[in-house]
């Protein structure tokens, strides 16, 4: 099989669909009653492969269960009973079940339980996932502080007119999160709260240390394997010419 092949049929596909869509594509859609419907089925997608993963792994099925059930079921609380506290839980397990899983997969790839192709997607799946965690974050505070970020807006299309501010809102969070944890900040919002300004540090330095770790562990895991392989295709060559070595010479 092909490492196209490979990467397309790996454990992590799903995931990683599943984490592109809620990125890239949910933003975009209508924040009204049926963005929110379709942005909640897939979240919960997204909380039912966590779980999956981790019953493939056979490691911490039970406490991703328990959170991927809890996340779910807050989650679809909201609509039918919308509160400050309904809120805060619903983010709150949320983000606890994709920092929880993003820390497995990134002790999976540190222990090399993963081909090299998957390595990369799983950390890369790992990143995405605490880009989420974060967002998680961001909204619980923003549902305790409605004012805890804002979004500057100007009158003027070339930006010289008089600047606005409105509050952010959940699409606008995974925006500011996934610049944050790249180090980007556009600036375009701003978190205004000391609790917002924290997380928003603790993220870039979130980030940076993962970035820093996740390039160190497969660099070095393929450094290891390159070795190996080298060790193979230089020690088999040699066989032959040991065994013609000890033969007795013809007289």
């Amino acid at each position: 099989m092909s490492e196209w092949k490979r990467l397309l049929v790996g454990r992590f596909t799903v995931l990683l669909v599943l984490l592109g869509f809620n990125i890239l594509v949910l933003p975009l859609l209508d924040e009204g009653m049926v963005g929110d419907f379709i942005g909640r089925a897939f979240y919960s997608l997204l909380f039912i492969e966590c779980a999956d993963i981790l019953r493939r792994t056979g490691r911490y099925f039970r406490t991703g269960l328990v959170l991927s059930a809890l996340a779910l079921g807050f989650g679809w609380l909201v609509p039918f009973w919308p509160g400050p506290w309904i809120y805060l839980l619903q983010f709150l397990f949320a983000g606890t079940l994709l920092f929880f899983h993003a820390i497995r997969l990134m002790d999976a790839v540190r222990k090399d339980h993963l081909g090299n192709e998957q390595s990369i997607v799983g950390a890369l799946c790992a990143y995405l996932l605490l880009g989420l965690a974060w967002t998680m974050a961001y909204s619980m505070v923003c549902s305790a502080d409605p004012g805890a970020f804002s979004v500057r807006i100007f009158d003027d299309a070339d930006g010289g007119g008089v600047e606005r501010s409105r509050h952010a809102s959940f699409s606008q969070l995974i925006y500011f999160s996934i610049t944050t944890i790249t180090t980007l900040g556009y600036g375009d919002i701003v978190p205004r709260s000391p609790l917002a300004k924290s997380l928003a540090m603790c993220e870039v330095l979130t980030g940076v240390a993962f970035l820093t770790v996740v390039l160190s562990v497969l660099v070095g895991m393929l450094g290891r394997r390159d070795r190996h392989g080298h060790h193979h295709q230089v020690a088999r060559p040699l066989e032959p010419a040991r065994e013609q070595s000890s033969a007795p010479d013809k007289v």
